[in-house]
């Protein structure tokens, strides 16, 4: 079984939707996704139906890979621990990655700002989330995190062993010379992740390394 994580900032930012999320959907058996509310999938998936973007097998395809993180985590709560976290190694670095990412992308702002202090508190309680969430289930079964900049960022500093993770593979696959799936439809994406020869080109330990 392999497995991949997306946090809520790249659902938001509708990373599921680009080049790397099609991809994920097909290299990976199940992409886990880290939604606030169970049922905000099938919602998603039954207005792409219903506007004619997706028709309803494909949607029930998707249904089948694409996992709230409940499914793994029934007692998750979105952000609800996340500012009373005690693992303070964490907190620490969640603070310094989103102070930098934010003055990098407002260099006139100050730490006094009451505009830069909530959105280092709010960005870095969505970090502590989405890490912590993704660590649980990374425990329990190899799953690789499909990071965006900051995250990347913050997981660097969390592990301080250097090898190849299950980020810097994915990032290597993506980047290889594949064709552009963010131009296929679902329908096509999903006749991929079927295809009966999938499995030959596939390596396993990129699909299983953490």
């Amino acid at each position: 079984m392999s497995r991949a994580f997306l946090s809520w900032e790249n659902l938001f930012r509708d990373k599921l939707n680009d080049f790397g999320g099609r991809l994920a959907t097909v290299w990976f058996d199940e992409v886990i996704l880290q939604t606030p509310r169970q049922d905000m999938i099938e919602a998603v998936l039954d207005r792409f139906v219903c506007s004619g973007d997706m028709n309803s097998s494909t949607a029930d395809q998707l249904l089948k890979c694409w996992l709230p993180i409940q499914t793994l985590l029934p007692d998750y709560r979105f952000l609800e621990n996340a500012f009373e976290s005690d693992n303070k190694v964490l907190k620490n670095i969640a603070y310094d990655v989103t102070s930098e990412f934010t003055k990098k992308n407002h260099p006139d702002v100050t730490d006094s700002n009451p505009g830069f202090i909530h959105e280092v508190a709010m960005a870095g309680a969505g970090l502590i989330d989405t890490i912590s969430a993704w660590s649980t289930i990374n425990e329990r079964e190899g799953c690789t995190l499909l990071a965006n900049e900051r995250e990347s960022a913050a997981i660097d500093k969390v592990f301080s062993v250097v090898k190849q993770s299950g980020i810097d593979a994915f990032s290597e696959i993506a980047s290889a010379r594949i064709p552009n799936m963010q131009s296929l439809s679902w329908e096509r994406i999903v006749d991929l992740r079927n295809h009966p020869h999938l499995e030959s080109i596939v390596d396993p330990g990129f699909r299983t390394i953490v």
